[in-house]
């Protein structure tokens, strides 16, 4: 591009170095002439030049031969001495020097003698003191209220005596039972379900051998569902132990967000207590769950033996709550209860079945699930 503005502004220059060189007066003195009245100012159209193209331009690459330079001779430099101020230190600071202690052999100094001291006797005059005389005192006669007789002393009282209940003439008298023993639960369709029941039983006596008899039990025998509540409470205190152990260890992490991860644990602790109460209620709740019954009943006892020794048979009405076998759900029936036993001295050995028909414990009318529910105890007795 430039070697063609080059040649156009060459071309321009020649072109008019020629009209110059044709216009140009011959050598010699020029004629002088007036001047030439001054000519209007001519008035050109502006001059429209199509845009110019050029192609491209094409050079081929420069090769320059390497350089090669002659190596540099530098005269040695020489520096000035250099004069540096005196250096200030501060003070040293040395630790104090620690010194073990000294042992001295003890010393021995003769024993001193003294001679004894003469002192000549003190004398002193007697002392002379007047006898003192002091005004005779007289007081008033004291007055004094006269004075009430202490209270007589309370009588003991007398020690309430509980007087023992009237016997017949049988002797027989109230008698208390704890029993515990095996339980048995089944119905007519076939359910047979055995565990453990614990019991109350009392007997007031009313005429010769013949009294009243009072029982309540709770059965329990649904181990299955005691299986599921302790099962509940380990695996929620097993998550509970681990997830504190967890938080524990996340927590004494040391780094920047160590005091941050601190409190997040006090809190984490804290909502880590419902699962372990969680668990607790579970385990508590187990003792409970195989409940199957509840029963209390109303009998007439007859005694074939004594107060102390003998046979005795139980007849009368039971009321019962149970979980139904077939619906499970919770009833509550009535039925007739009978058993027997012997009691020996303070031991108490019995048996009793109540049975509660279908239509007495709330069944539809097309079932026949009569239930059935006993034990099998034996206790200690107590007046």
């Amino acid at each position: 591009m430039r070697l063609r503005q080059f040649a156009v502004g060459s071309i321009v220059l020649l072109h008019a170095a020629a009209a110059f060189a044709q216009g140009a007066p011959a050598p010699g003195p020029a004629p002088v002439s007036p001047p030439p009245p001054p000519s209007p100012p001519q008035a050109y159209p502006p001059q429209q030049y199509p845009p110019q193209q050029y192609p491209p331009q094409q050079y081929p690459p420069q090769q320059y031969p390497p350089q090669q330079y002659p190596p540099q001779q530098y005269p040695p430099q020489q520096y000035p001495p250099q004069q540096y101020p005196p250096q200030q230190y501060p003070p040293q600071q040395y630790p104090p020097q620690q010194y073990p202690p000294q042992q001295y052999p003890p010393q021995q100094y003769p024993p001193q003698q003294y001679p004894p001291q003469q002192y000549p006797p003190q004398q002193y005059p007697p002392q002379q003191y007047p006898p003192q005389q002091y005004p005779p005192q007289q007081y008033p006669p004291q007055q004094y209220p006269p004075q009430a007789a202490p209270p007589a002393a309370p009588a003991p009282a007398k020690a309430e005596v509980e007087e023992p209940e009237p016997e017949n003439e049988y002797g027989f008298h109230k008698r208390s039972s704890i029993n515990l023993g095996g339980a048995f639960f089944g119905d007519s369709l076939g359910t047979q379900r055995f565990g453990v029941t614990l019991e109350s039983n009392t007997v007031y006596p009313v005429a010769g051998r013949w009294g009243i008899g009072v029982r309540l039990g709770w059965g329990l025998t649904e181990w299955d569902r005691f299986d599921k509540w302790t099962s509940a409470g380990r695996s929620i205190g097993g998550w509970t132990t681990t997830a504190y152990s967890d938080v524990y260890h996340w927590s004494i992490k040391e780094d920047e967000y160590t005091l941050f991860r601190v409190i997040g644990s006090i809190y984490a602790y804290i909502g880590l207590l419902f699962p372990l109460i969680a668990a607790g209620v579970c385990y508590v709740g187990a003792i409970f769950s195989p409940t199957t019954f509840l029963e209390a009943a109303v009998t007439a006892n007859y005694d074939f033996g004594g107060p102390q020794l003998g046979p005795f048979i139980e007849l009368g009405l039971g009321a019962t709550a149970f979980i139904h076998p077939k619906y499970d759900n919770l009833r509550g029936g009535i039925g007739p209860t009978f058993g027997g036993g012997v009691h020996m001295g303070h031991v108490r050995i019995g048996a009793h079945m109540t049975w509660s028909p279908h239509l007495l414990h709330g069944e539809a009318s097309g079932g026949r699930s009569d239930v059935y529910l006993g034990g099998l105890t034996i206790g200690f007795t107590g007046t």
